[in-house]
């Protein structure tokens, strides 16, 4: 489809929602009814989830962030096998180590807050090794 006649549609069904004065959810219901009557079904490929680094490419990926700093190659590190998000591990604080137990508490979204122990990052899925 071309984008100037995706624009021409997006336009066309905004001023639909618009003079009809949808709700979110009625529009989700009038979308459905829609996508039905023409045939259009939900697509049957799974979205699964995104592979895993296998363990060369994870040591890999380690030397090469550790050859451009210490600091980096550590940020990395606690990242890949801590499995923290970003923004649980930018809060961190150094109250959050306890070296000598080899354990880091992350506090998730919700100020969720569980223990982990470096090195304990998730298993590659069947197939990867």
């Amino acid at each position: 489809m071309d984008t100037q006649r995706r624009q021409q549609d997006i336009r066309r069904i905004a001023k639909i929602l618009r003079d009809g004065n949808y709700t979110y959810d009625q529009s989700k219901d009038l979308f459905k009814a829609a996508r039905q009557r023409v045939g259009l079904q939900v697509s049957k490929q799974k979205k699964g989830s995104v592979d895993r680094l296998t363990k060369d490419e994870f040591e890999a990926f380690l030397n090469t962030a550790y050859a451009r700093s210490g600091a980096q190659g550590l940020l990395i590190r606690t990242l890949l096998e801590t499995g923290s998000r970003v923004s649980a591990f930018s809060r961190m604080r150094v109250e959050d180590l306890w070296l000598s137990e080899l354990e880091i508490r992350i506090t998730d979204k919700g100020d969720n807050a569980h223990t982990t122990e470096p090195g304990q990052r998730a298993e590659a899925p069947p197939g990867r090794p």
